[in-house]
């Protein structure tokens, strides 16, 4: 339960503040037990001290879209993608920014990335494939089905997209 390790991680924080990784995995404990005002917090205090923790920027990126403060956090998706631009989780989640703002050709370009830099990410096969599907590519849709399905066998997202393709293939 993220409320039980809040006590230990605000205690390494407090030991070494300028412990990044330890303010970070606080603001994280805080957003899962529901105390978003506080993790956000955290991740501003953490941003003040680090402003090129790309992490960090991550972090308040994915506090700002739990806040619903979709374009905030775009802002802050780009950011660490440009602070860190080999973090496939940046990259993830820019291609999420993008699609959901209808952007398709960016958030294509952007889970690509994520491949390109970690090439078994099955979460952004399936979202490539949902891409592909909605663009009416079956083949290409069932292509990136099929690999997600490989690389994370026991995903149910890779499946059921996997099962979409099939279904749009007749």
């Amino acid at each position: 339960r993220p409320g039980d390790a809040i006590p230990e991680l605000q205690s390494l924080r407090n030991a070494n503040k300028t412990a990044s990784s330890a303010s970070r995995r606080l603001a994280q404990a805080h957003a899962l037990n529901g105390e978003l005002e506080t993790a956000a917090a955290i991740a501003d205090e953490l941003l003040q001290t680090n402003p090129r923790d790309a992490e960090g920027v991550l972090l308040k990126g994915q506090l700002l879209i739990q806040q619903g403060k979709r374009d905030q956090a775009f802002a802050q998706f780009e950011l660490a993608a440009k602070l860190d631009p080999n973090s496939s989780r940046a990259q993830f989640a820019l291609g999420k920014a993008y699609a959901a703002r209808g952007d398709v050709e960016r958030a294509r370009r952007a889970y690509n990335q994520v491949l390109a830099l970690n090439p078994r990410a099955a979460e952004a096969q399936v979202a490539l494939s949902r891409l592909a599907l909605a663009d009416g590519k079956v083949e290409n849709s069932l292509r990136f089905a099929r690999e997600a399905v490989r690389d994370a066998p026991s995903s149910l997202e890779a499946r059921l997209s996997l099962v979409r393709g099939l279904l749009a293939r007749g």
